[in-house]
């Protein structure tokens, strides 16, 4: 079974110049082998590091709204107990 979770944030700059904005979020890291988390999507892209860390390094522009979206899937979870 697969069961994929989609993320999405949205900066707005309100200043009157430009900015740079560095965004972090992070993917779960499986510490059971059977269980396995991949990077479905990302939008700009990021690449998830070793601790499921993503980095989005972005340019703002006065009054610009920027959006960030990835999606993560996971295959391999026991079904829950009722």
């Amino acid at each position: 079974d697969r069961t994929t979770y989609t993320y999405t944030m949205t900066v707005k700059n309100t200043r009157s110049h430009p900015v740079q904005i560095t965004l972090k979020d992070q993917i779960p890291v499986s510490q059971d082998e059977a269980v396995r988390v991949e990077l479905v999507e990302s939008n700009p892209k990021a690449v998830p590091d070793k601790d499921g860390i993503m980095v989005w390094e972005l340019s703002c522009a006065p009054g610009a709204v920027r959006t960030v979206s990835f999606a993560f899937a996971v295959t391999g979870l026991p079904p829950l107990e009722r």
